[in-house]
């Protein structure tokens, strides 16, 4: 069964110079935060990707073998074991040996067999991209200099926000089926209270902008045609491909008619959403839009970064999951000790544990779904009960599993 996602990160040149990035990547990719290291992992990023880390000291050497060709384990190379492949090529020198390393990581991805490859290039050691005179450049590379990730302390992260930009739109770009360069990039959807969120999505509308190279978001002031159809522009914004809804909770935000429609349509098409907590009193009504099912961050010292990572984090969270029950249902088809066979047409993703919003759309197809997948891990015992009672009544002899139940289902 291939790897939904793997991460390869080639470090050319001394890894002193690359080791803060490295370590910074492996945190956003794999969720291992040493602030969180007394805590217990989040169950749903284990393993679900492949990372590695290879250091190539010498500009002039060639591409490491381990990533090329078949080993005695694995019976061929990394990038064919993968649904999609990210390379993120750290330049520790502005030499044009490093410039020809990345030329040749370039071409690679070019060449293989493989469509759902991207590089990122980023030179550590000057202000500048590194030139690899490559015309016209490939759509699925991007090349980045330190001008280009901000100031000294927030360098880091805004490279992860660059690789996780790339991976999710690998990931969703696959799912949709598109060739390279056709769309499916990521969008932020900020949902806001005119009332009292305007300030701080205008801030994250402002950073983005200023920022941020290629990244795209939809922020109703600018977007909306106020002549059209408020409802269909709004939905279809959310709902759209590669949508990433970043919910600003402030005071105001669940009693405004348009914030709840918004969090509606995000439930019921299944898209990452993440919280922002930005309420400041310390007492609260009950809601009436659920917010349980989504992580949280809160921003007490104004970290737009935080935020960001929290949302691309999600969205790649719940393309991997999707990716994993496509490869799972596959791996049914081909295994010989294959207990149940499944096709992924017959399968409906829930982005998180299943509400009465989700469980409703993800039957409504036509024919219904024989298998709803959630994310692990699996409910309580009374929890899932309840819930696949609910879902048979929307559709007789559906199967409402987690995760690991359907890996076990289709594979023993």
């Amino acid at each position: 069964m291939k790897t939904p996602l793997t991460v390869i990160v080639v470090r050319q040149g001394a890894s002193g110079s690359t080791e803060l990035y490295t370590q910074a990547l492996r945190r956003a990719f794999l969720g291992l935060d040493a602030a969180e290291a007394l805590e217990a992992p989040d169950y749903e990023w284990m393993h679900p990707l492949d990372f590695r880390v290879f250091t190539q000291a010498r500009s002039e050497a060639p591409l490491d073998s381990s990533l090329l060709e078949p080993d005695a384990e694995r019976k061929s190379p990394i990038w064919r074991d993968s649904s999609a492949v990210l390379v993120i090529v750290l330049l520790s020198e502005a030499t044009s040996q490093a410039e020809d390393l990345l030329r040749r990581w370039v071409n690679f991805s070019q060449q293989q067999e493989i469509t759902d490859m991207s590089v990122l290039g980023i030179s550590v050691s000057s202000a500048q991209a590194p030139q690899i005179r490559q015309n016209p450049m490939p759509s699925p590379v991007m090349l980045l200099g330190l001008d280009d990730l901000g100031e000294r302390d927030l360098r880091q992260d805004m490279l992860c926000l660059y690789a996780l930009d790339q991976a999710v739109w690998l990931l969703n770009r696959r799912q949709l089926a598109k060739s390279p360069g056709s769309g499916g990039q990521p969008r932020i959807f900020f949902s806001h209270a005119k009332r009292d969120g305007v300030p701080l999505a205008y801030s994250l509308r402002g950073w983005m902008n200023g920022l941020l190279k290629r990244f795209r978001y939809f922020y109703d002031t600018d977007h909306l045609d106020l002549k059209g159809d408020l409802s269909a522009q709004l939905q279809d914004a959310v709902a759209g491909s590669g949508s990433i809804i970043v919910v600003l909770r402030t005071e105001a935000f669940d009693s405004r008619y348009w914030c709840q429609k918004e969090v509606y349509w995000a439930e019921h098409h299944g898209v990452p959403v993440l919280t922002v907590d930005a309420r400041w009193n310390i007492r609260h009504s009950p809601a009436v839009i659920g917010f349980d099912g989504t992580p949280s961050v809160r921003v007490p010292d104004g970290s737009l970064t935080r935020i960001l990572l929290a949302a691309y984090r999600e969205a790649l969270r719940v393309y991997l999951l999707r990716e994993r029950v496509r490869e799972t249902a596959l791996a049914s088809q081909d295994s010989a000790s294959r207990r149940t066979v499944v096709s992924f047409d017959d399968c409906s993703v829930l982005s998180r544990y299943p509400t009465l919003i989700s469980l409703e759309a993800a039957t409504k197809p036509n024919p219904a779904p024989c298998y709803l997948v959630y994310p692990n891990p699996t409910m309580p015992d009374e929890l899932e009960v309840s819930a696949r009672r609910v879902a048979e009544s929307l559709v007789k002899g559906i199967n409402l599993v987690s995760l690991d139940q359907f890996r076990v289902l289709c594979l023993g």
